[in-house]
Order: C-alpha cells, then sequence, then structure tokens
C-alpha cells in the first residue's frame, strides 16, 4: 500500500504548485481589474463634483443678480464675481418689461450659463417670471 502511494505521490509532483500559480494569477488579475475600477469611479465622481460646484456658483451668480436687480432695476453693467473655486459673470439685459439677468459661471474644467427673467409686479416687487434655457 505505501509503496502504491509513493508512486502516485511522484506522479503528481509539482502539481500543487501549477495550481497555486494559477489561483495567484487569477486573484491578481481580479484584484487588478477591481482597482482599475475604483480608479475609473474616483474619476467620475471628480468630474461631477466640478459640474455641481460650478451649478451651485452659476446659481449664486443668479441670485446675486437679483439683488442687484432689487437694489436698482435699471442697473445694466456686467458683475463680475471671484470665488475660491470659480468666476461668475453676470449679465443684465432687456426683455420687453422686464429684465433677463444671465449668469456664467466658470471654473477650472467647466461652465455653466443659467438665465431667468425677472419682472416687476404692480407693488413694485420683483419677480422671477421664467428660468430660461441656455
Amino acid at each position: 500500500m505505501i509503496k502504491w502511494f509513493q508512486k502516485a505521490n511522484k506522479k503528481e509532483n509539482g502539481f500543487a504548485l501549477v495550481v497555486t500559480l494559477i489561483f495567484s494569477a487569477l486573484l491578481l488579475l481580479l484584484a487588478g481589474t477591481l482597482i482599475s475600477f475604483a480608479n475609473t469611479e474616483i474619476t467620475i465622481a471628480g468630474y461631477l463634483s466640478e459640474d455641481i460646484n460650478i451649478y451651485y456658483l452659476a446659481e449664486a451668480g443668479i441670485e446675486i443678480g437679483y439683488a442687484v436687480l432689487a437694489l436698482n432695476f435699471n442697473h445694466e453693467e456686467q458683475v463680475t464675481v471671484e470665488f475660491p473655486n470659480g468666476n461668475v459673470t453676470i449679465t443684465f439685459s432687456e426683455y420687453l418689461d422686464g429684465k433677463i439677468i444671465t449668469s456664467q459661471a466658470v471654473g477650472s474644467d467647466s461652465r455653466k450659463t443659467i438665465s431667468i427673467l425677472v419682472n416687476h409686479d404692480p407693488d413694485d416687487v420683483l419677480m422671477i417670471t421664467a428660468w430660461l434655457r441656455p
């Protein structure tokens, strides 16, 4: 019985090493794929974060423009505001009996433009009558 086991064992010399190498290669391939996937997701999240920040900057520009018109509805000069993560340029233009406020935010890699239409109501209060598509 022992001789038979020794013969069988000689035939399988190195088999465990081959199995271990194949298994290790598969684990390395899986780990590399997961690292690549995670890196891609981090990059995409960075782009989305930049876009969201620029959108909020553009909205802040709209609020600044609205406040400027609340103080002086005849204001026509362009206003530029610098923030730590981008710049906002606010322009005012006439439209029928109201004004269009356009806010353009520019960051390091992206830009966003938002416009609104503002009118006076009979009590001389500003009203946002429409959000305009750029």
